[in-house]
């Protein structure tokens, strides 16, 4: 696929954490314990949670007729495929919002 073809993903803010800590592997193998740290949940069930987000993003793209971009390698952790390496993603207007609120 050709960049210029290429929609671009919105995500939720800890998605978005998530994609882009797998997307500074660049192809490499992230760790569920980097991920994890990346997503910053502050959840007493943080590998739920990174199960729930990393499905998240697979739906985002499947919705708009992409492969799936996540590739599980089982034991070590998650890496993305290389054409996700170059798909713009943006935050979400919600997350957007709720992280300005926060700040403020």
């Amino acid at each position: 696929m050709a960049l210029e073809t290429l929609p671009t993903i919105t995500l939720g803010a800890m998605e978005l954490r998530i994609f882009e800590a797998l997307r500074a592997k660049a192809g490499a193998i992230a760790s569920r314990d980097e991920l994890i740290d990346a997503a910053d949940c502050g959840s007493e069930k943080p590998d739920t949670v990174l199960r729930i987000m990393l499905s998240r993003i697979r739906t985002r793209f499947r919705r708009l007729n992409l492969p799936d971009p996540i590739l599980n390698s089982y034991g070590q952790g998650y890496r993305l495929e290389s054409f996700a390496l170059t798909v713009p993603v943006v935050i979400s207007a919600k997350s957007a919002a709720r992280q300005r609120q926060l700040v403020e």
